[in-house]
């Protein structure tokens, strides 16, 4: 995705304090669809109609303040390389964009990789099954909800209980 800018400097540039509503709305939107269409600022005769809101008058208007200049193929945006995002910048931050989520999706598929077959690995040697564990006849609640903690602490626990050391004498 890209945007147009509206460079602060613009608040107070004459060109464009200069312009009416529509004379600044219809710059506005070129420099959108210039960016959008990555034309790198040039506005093409047969574009302006393509352009919402913009007429030929407006055209007129532009070049006379100074912000466009006619050219062959129609005009260009005169400040449109320094405020402006450039097609092959647009592009490059794409590719960019394209290589570092290839990147990431790659790392997310080795970790997941990983992941199962480590957990597969630790399942196989608890002999854990997907099944539901239901307590055994003739248990109550409380014995077996200890009987899961116990299990839990001795399974769950990477460290083994290490006999403390003689303190101090």
């Amino acid at each position: 995705m890209t945007d147009a800018r509206h460079p602060e400097r613009w608040l107070n540039d004459k060109r464009i304090q200069r312009l009416s509503g529509d004379e600044y709305r219809a710059y506005s939107l070129s420099l959108m669809w210039a960016v959008s269409n990555r034309t790198d600022g040039l506005i093409e005769e047969i574009d302006l109609a393509a352009i919402p809101h913009i007429r030929q008058e407006h055209a007129k208007a532009l070049v006379k303040a100074g912000l466009w200049c006619k050219c062959e193929q129609g005009w260009m945006i005169i400040d449109f390389a320094t405020t402006q995002t450039s097609k092959s910048e647009i592009e490059a931050s794409e590719r960019a964009r394209r290589k570092e989520a290839e990147r990431k999706a790659a790392s997310r598929a080795r970790s997941k990789e990983g992941q199962a077959e480590q957990g597969a690995g630790e399942s196989a040697a608890l002999n854990v099954t997907s099944e539901p564990v239901t307590p055994a006849p003739g248990l109550s609640d409380s014995t077996w909800s200890k009987r899961q903690d116990d299990a839990w602490l001795k399974y769950s626990s990477p460290i083994e209980a290490v006999p403390s050391a003689p303190g101090p004498r």
